[in-house]
């Protein structure tokens, strides 16, 4: 009797290791029903564009046109719909490895692993309540997207979680290699120089920054001249994204037909000014989280908002909030000033990434009684409530950023806790 009380009031409480493993095995088992009835994409809005893992096939695509003979940038007959490749040559090396387009499988199956393996490992899983928002987030419509074209974020995403572990490094030689994986994610795909804001960290002494930024400016020249027709090729398309999930400061115009290139320049405007903003208005104490955990949630934002503000993209970038998490997820269940932001991000991200897919899964209940003439006008209605979400989302995460950053310099010199 006595044992049964005292069970009573002292729940069993699981592990983060449990947690993680518990967390694997729903990705699993998700990941199998997805790939056993493929129509669950298409209910809830996930077009499947041809075969499995597209994005990674269009890569080796490229890859196959280049070995070829012919410039991708200009004519890629491999591709499976015939488009130009817009990202840089440094992925025609997968032809230098012996890779091609018959290996579209193992390479998409291998970009997803380490994706998740990542996810997995910048998870905190704490308690409970943040297992259950992690996988709220992580198993929705938008992450199945990505993971469904094994979209080449997703890789870039387990290229720079590297870049936190290797600056806060015990040995300097370590630290100094940090840069690297940001140089590696630019050249694959350019966006992710913003996440090169976290090597603004300061270093343990005055001989550290100065080597640190050595290395950066060696490598930004190496990326310039690397580069620097790849990215002029991608700024002559001016791709932005179409259809459904859609993620940008100007998507809500876009819904409306108005013009995109004045509404793409006056949500860069308002980013930028937005950033100034969060900037000046913090107050720069020190953050009482761990380095770690500000450093991801630094990264992450940058990557995120700067991807909502710059272009119009697909709402599989919000993977990137993911860094964002485990600060999140710590200050909503404390009594600190950034609190309620935290739970309010949380909520954000939980509706802006169910919010189209539900509303796809519904529409066989209201299509059929509303009628064709319905659905446009009821798609753009639920396409602007997510992008309403999606600012009620960034700017308060710019908020935090802003916060973050000037925190860095407060807290440099303290030994980050563990």
């Amino acid at each position: 009797m006595m044992s049964s009380t005292a069970e009573s009031a002292n729940p069993v409480r699981w592990s983060p290791r449990e947690y993680r493993l518990l967390f694997v095995a729903v990705l699993v088992g998700l990941h199998g029903l997805i790939g056993w009835f493929p129509e669950i994409l298409h209910i809830f809005g996930v077009a499947k564009l041809g075969p499995w893992f597209r994005d990674s096939y269009a890569m080796l695509a490229a890859s196959d046109s280049a070995q070829a003979g012919f410039n991708p940038f200009v004519f890629n007959p491999f591709d499976l719909i015939g488009e130009r490749h817009i990202y840089s040559d440094w992925w025609y090396l997968l032809g230098d490895l012996g890779l091609n387009r018959s290996h579209y499988l193992w390479v998409g199956g291998a970009v997803v692993v380490a994706f998740w393996t990542a996810v997995v490992l910048v998870l905190p899983f704490r308690s409970r309540s943040d297992f259950w928002w992690s996988l709220a987030i992580c198993v929705s419509p938008p992450f199945w997207l990505a993971v469904n074209r094994a979209n080449p974020d997703i890789l870039l995403f387990a290229i720079l979680t590297v870049t936190v572990p290797l600056l806060l490094h015990r040995r300097l030689l370590v630290r100094l290699l940090s840069p690297l994986p940001v140089v590696l994610a630019i050249g694959l795909k350019y966006f992710p120089i913003v996440a090169g804001i976290v090597l603004l960290k300061p270093g343990r002494d005055k001989r550290e920054n100065i080597l640190r930024a050595t290395v950066i400016v060696a490598l930004g020249i190496f990326l310039t001249w690397s580069l620097w027709d790849a990215i002029n090729n991608y700024l002559d398309v001016s791709w932005i994204a179409r259809g459904q999930f859609i993620f940008g400061a100007a998507a809500i115009p876009r819904n409306f037909v108005m013009n995109m290139d004045v509404w793409l320049w006056v949500g860069r405007a308002v980013g930028a000014l937005l950033v100034v903003y969060a900037w000046w208005q913090s107050a720069g104490e020190e953050s009482k989280t761990r380095q770690s955990e500000r450093l991801y949630a630094l990264m992450g934002t940058a990557v995120l908002a700067g991807n909502f503000f710059l272009t119009i993209g697909f709402l599989y970038k919000v993977i990137f909030a993911v860094w964002a998490l485990p600060q999140c997820l710590r200050l909503s269940g404390s009594d600190e000033p950034w609190a309620k932001t935290s739970r309010w991000i949380l909520g954000g991200l939980i509706a802006l990434v169910w919010i189209e897919g539900l509303g796809c899964v519904s529409s066989f209940q209201w299509l059929p009684w509303a009628g064709p003439q319905a659905e446009a006008p009821v798609r753009r209605t639920i396409s602007t409530l997510a992008g309403l979400l999606a600012w009620g989302t960034v700017v308060p995460l710019v908020m935090m950023f802003g916060h973050n950053l000037k925190s860095l310099w407060v807290s440099s010199k303290t030994v980050s806790t563990t």
